[in-house]
């Protein structure tokens, strides 16, 4: 093997490299378009895979976490567009149906950035690339490798939940006491003896039975 070195790309060499190899990026993958104006910037690359999915590849030559946003930005622009995208691009056979796909093409991705992008609910892949230069030669070589990115924990549905659950069932434990059960509260006022009388259970009603209170012993007696 001839004896050669790792080279540093600008972003317009990088560009490059993607656009003539693209299928050592996926394989069925064709170059559309590049450099096209999307989400008041400039889309790096535009593809489509085997499946006829319009594929966005935003490219960088360093680590950077903001080119996920950067990326959705243009994402976001492709996939409201699809339809139009389609017709401008009638050679390819696109096809405006299927969901719009995200690369992401840099030296190295961040551990921050990779557990956001496992978040998402959209199809992101994640290439890291090294450009290699032979001995001898003039062209430059691209190795792509896919990053993999875990898939999001399960969250069960009863954790989900469980909040909403949760205050539901002190809402109806609050009910439940106020409609069945009432403070127990005996009123004397100026000689009034307060009787609670059981009725429905959503109503409860007071009876007062007022008693006038003599000091004589026969009406004490007949009390008894």
């Amino acid at each position: 093997m001839k004896p050669y070195a790792k080279v540093d790309v600008s972003e317009a060499q990088l560009e490059d490299l993607v656009r003539r190899n693209v299928g050592k990026i996926e394989e069925g993958l064709t170059y559309v378009d590049h450099q096209k104006s999307a989400a008041g910037g400039r889309l790096d690359v535009l593809m489509v895979d085997s499946g006829k999915s319009l594929v966005v590849a935003e490219l960088k030559v360093i680590q950077d976490d903001g080119m996920l946003m950067q990326g959705l930005d243009y994402y976001d622009h492709v996939s409201t567009q699809a339809e139009p995208y389609a017709r401008l691009y009638k050679a390819y056979s696109i096809d405006p149906t299927q969901q719009v796909r995200l690369f992401l093409v840099a030296p190295d991705f961040s551990q921050t950035l990779v557990n956001r992008c496992k978040w998402l609910d959209l199809p992101i892949s994640l290439f890291t690339f090294t450009c290699l230069k032979f001995e001898g030669e003039a062209d430059l070589i691209p190795i792509f490798i896919e990053r993999e990115i875990t898939e999001s924990p399960k969250i069960p549905v009863g954790s989900r939940l469980s909040l909403r659950r949760h205050e539901e069932a002190g809402l109806r434990h609050s009910r439940q006491r106020a409609t069945q059960r009432l403070p127990r509260q005996t009123e004397r006022r100026l000689g009034t003896r307060c009787r609670l009388l059981p009725d429905s259970r959503t109503q409860k009603a007071l009876r007062f039975q007022k008693t006038e209170l003599n000091c004589c012993s026969d009406f004490r007696t007949l009390l008894r």
